[in-house]
């Protein structure tokens, strides 16, 4: 790994696979992207927290590694020198993979997303999804998140698949068709080109490019 392709940044994520309709994939007009006037659909799930005050001081003081916002998503900046930016990312590599001191399942992002916010799924009357979880996914993409926008960064996503009852199916396609836009299947078609046919593009995660690499890592579905 040479100089020009060392991230300044890292962020972390659960993405879930959603499938509807026999072949048509969940996606949903991302909250950072709206904010900054663009319409960009990216797979349900969000950033991972991390748990307790000895994880932060672990990820800051042993690995300098400096969180980005004033919160517990893992979004967080690398050390200045190349070195050091180098040996903080594959140690937080590791601890990564470890699966400890942190959520493990995006289940709080997919209640704040399809529950609390866009209300396509209620507990009342689907109760809470299972999700499978796939495997781990790493890639390096220049940002557009507000305020980091261009910045190389080293994303680590876990993908997961809802599993849902065929009661749930109905309800929950039921509840697509009254919230579109802000939710939308869309066809292996759409997401190969990055536009769905009525022109509003489909994103990876949090909207970075075009041809949409997080949802082709849901297509796989399989272990990485």
């Amino acid at each position: 790994m040479n100089s020009s392709t060392i991230p300044i940044r890292i962020s972390c994520a659960g993405l879930i696979k959603i499938v509807l309709q026999e072949d048509r994939f969940l996606g949903t007009l991302n909250e950072n992207s709206l904010r900054q006037g663009r319409f960009v659909y990216t797979p349900p799930g969000g950033s991972f927290h991390y748990f307790g005050k000895t994880t932060r001081d672990y990820l800051e003081k042993e690995l300098g590694l400096i969180f980005q916002e004033n919160k517990k998503d893992l979004r967080l900046l690398l050390p200045e020198t190349v070195e050091r930016r180098r040996v903080a990312l594959e140690s937080f590599a590791t601890w990564f993979s470890r699966r400890k001191r942190r959520e493990i399942t995006p289940s709080r992002e997919l209640y704040e997303e399809l529950i609390d916010e866009q209300q396509v799924l209620s507990l009342q009357r689907h109760g809470f999804p299972k999700l499978h979880f796939i495997g781990t996914a790493r890639i390096q993409l220049q940002t557009s998140r507000g305020g980091q926008k261009g910045e190389l960064t080293e994303y680590f996503w876990e993908i997961f698949e809802a599993q849902l009852t065929h009661v749930s199916r109905r309800l929950l396609e039921r509840g697509i068709k009254q919230k579109y836009p802000f939710v939308h299947l869309l066809t292996r078609e759409e997401i190969a080109r990055g536009i769905t046919d009525r022109e509003i593009r489909c994103g990876d995660y949090k909207g970075h490019i075009a041809i949409a690499p997080s949802f082709n890592y849901l297509i796989a579905s399989k272990p990485f």
